[in-house]
């Protein structure tokens, strides 16, 4: 069966309904770090800009966020943002990779954050 073909696991789609939505301080991961059984790492950390809890979830999360952070342009990040399940699918398609599953359901996939620039200048 092609992955464009299972279904997107149940919790997923739930929520979807409620998370990944909003701006800045009143925006909500899709993923939140309680919710993952992991051995790794997990970070919630107070964003300076956002002045809300990000959920990061692997050390590199982590480096990556702390300089979108301190950039003075930022104005908003958006971590575990829900790409839609069909651009998901494409670029694993195109990449040659399996979509993330678990119990042939697909998962929610999700970027580490988006960076919002209402004047969409550069910075020099």
């Amino acid at each position: 069966m092609r992955d464009s073909e299972r279904p997107l696991d149940q919790s997923d789609e739930k929520r979807l309904k409620t998370r990944g939505l909003g701006s800045s301080r009143s925006y909500e991961p899709f993923i939140k770090v309680h919710e993952i059984s992991s051995k790794g790492e997990s970070f919630r950390i107070l964003g300076r800009n956002s002045t809300r809890l990000h959920h990061l979830l692997s050390r590199l999360e982590l480096s990556a966020f702390l300089v979108f952070d301190r950039y003075q342009p930022t104005t908003d990040i958006k971590e575990q943002y829900p790409l839609p399940i069909v651009d998901s699918l494409s670029i694993c398609e195109r990449l040659g990779i399996k979509h993330p599953q678990i119990a042939g359901k697909l998962q929610g996939a999700s970027i580490l954050c988006s960076i919002y620039n209402p004047n969409n200048t550069r910075a020099r």
